[in-house]
């Protein structure tokens, strides 16, 4: 079979390693000059970097099953890590049992609930009986109101907005259980994965692999058309056209929707309806470091930003000429403002935030700075999106979609990529055999 496989992030790259390993003749379709989608490299200060902040758990297999199939086990590093919360104007550790039971910013027993709430949350297995609740109705309702107002509604705004009373605690669920396992037993601190030279490396080394299996990968080269031709699929670029027996697109649904035009109406309203949080993450080269946190979460009326990841208190600053990385983001509405700032207008933004944070902040120490945005970084989950998150399958048989919209309750991350490119292929192959018995 001719198949085209329209965006190249890890589900895309992955759906294309899995087809051209069956035997089919694949084209992978990207408009971005480099592989990797949402997790596409960056030079910050002449050292590569993630795009956008990125590790790994313990517990994700799929990903490090393809790491392990690209031999690139030896380039993973597996790290300590401290998370935090700001709030009331300091940092707070809550990376353990411990910092929880020390948590001032909650009463002993608002402490006692939450950590009652997580517990159940890692044990529960059955998410969807939580789906007719939204995350403010089961934590209220659970942890106490005051836990809601103080560590959840504000995580829930910043990372939703408008839209965060509306939820699903299924959510929370899938943020929650899936990382049970991530601590080894008798693991004190949580270990994280990273790969050496970031996880660029991850996609350039499996667009590399389908190149030298024959895979034509097609860069910076956008598809602006995707319509029927005959019981076959026509794709249309600003330089060619060609035709493929079967296409998937790994790309987000309003994309999907603008090059394949002539989808039924009814179909086309159900994706629309599916809304989309954007995202901007700033990433600062500096002197000297912030703290000692890797993932700070910022619940601190005021502060500009949703959250401060200093990725050099989990890699080394010695990968980076002894210089601090640090990244900046939050989660905005489409037509937010702040999604026209560039890189000095977004820091100029940020800066009382940072002093306020951080006394002996001083913009002096930032020796580079790399902003990166993107219009569709996760998809709005509100009580049942099981009942509206879109089927891999489409309308026109032999064209399949897959994007972040369908991987919930889980979490967006490139494991679950990995996860939902399976599940494609698996429907994929199902329709190969189907159209060969008829």
């Amino acid at each position: 079979m001719n198949i085209s496989v329209i965006g190249a992030g890890i589900c895309g790259l992955t759906v294309a390693y899995r087809l051209v390993q069956a035997g089919h003749q694949v084209t992978v379709w990207e408009k971005e000059a480099e592989p990797g989608g949402l997790a596409r490299g960056v030079d910050l200060g002449g050292y590569r970097l993630d795009r956008y902040y990125r590790h790994i758990f313990r517990t994700d297999e799929p990903v490090l099953t393809l790491i392990r199939e690209l031999g690139l086990s030896e380039e993973l590093l597996w790290l300590p890590s401290k998370i935090g919360f700001f709030c009331d104007g300091h940092i707070h550790p809550f990376g353990t049992p411990m910092d929880l039971l020390r948590f001032s910013p909650l009463s002993p027993m608002d402490r006692v609930r939450f950590g009652l709430g997580v517990f159940y949350l890692t044990k529960s297995t059955d998410w969807r009986k939580l789906e007719s609740y939204s995350a403010k109705e089961w934590i209220v309702r659970w942890m106490g109101k005051t836990t809601y107002d103080v560590v959840w509604a504000p995580l829930l705004r910043l990372k939703f907005g408008d839209s965060a009373e509306e939820v699903s605690a299924a959510w929370i669920w899938g943020r929650i259980h899936p990382r049970a396992r991530s601590r080894s037993k008798g693991m004190k601190t949580e270990e994280l994965g990273y790969m050496k030279g970031s996880f660029a490396l991850l996609m350039d080394v499996l667009a590399e692999r389908l190149r030298k299996l024959g895979v034509d990968v097609r860069l910076g080269e956008e598809v602006t058309e995707l319509k029927p031709m005959e019981h076959r699929w026509s794709i249309e670029t600003r330089n060619t056209a060609v035709v493929s027996d079967l296409v998937v697109c790994a790309v987000p649904n309003a994309v999907f929707l603008g090059m394949a035009r002539e989808l039924p109406k009814e179909y086309k309203s159900r994706l629309e309806q599916i809304d989309y949080q954007a995202v901007t993450c700033l990433a600062l080269e500096m002197a000297k470091g912030l703290s000692d946190i890797y993932w700070l979460n910022v619940v601190e009326p005021g502060i500009r930003f949703a959250g401060l990841i200093e990725h050099t208190n989990l890699v080394s600053p010695a990968f980076y000429g002894g210089h601090h990385v640090v990244y900046l983001f939050q989660y905005l509405s489409k037509n937010h403002p702040d999604l026209v700032l560039d890189d000095s207008g977004t820091f100029q933004a940020y800066e009382p935030s940072l002093r306020k944070m951080f006394s002996d902040f001083s913009p002096k120490d930032v020796l580079s700075m790399q902003l990166s945005k993107d219009l569709y970084a996760t998809p709005v989950y509100a009580r049942h999106y099981s009942d509206r998150m879109p089927e891999v399958t489409t309308p026109w048989p032999g064209v399949f979609l897959a994007n972040t919209s369908q991987i919930y309750p889980e979490d967006r991350n490139m494991s679950n990529g990995v996860v939902l490119a399976d599940r494609v292929v698996r429907h994929l192959e199902d329709s190969i055999r189907k159209g060969g018995e008829s």
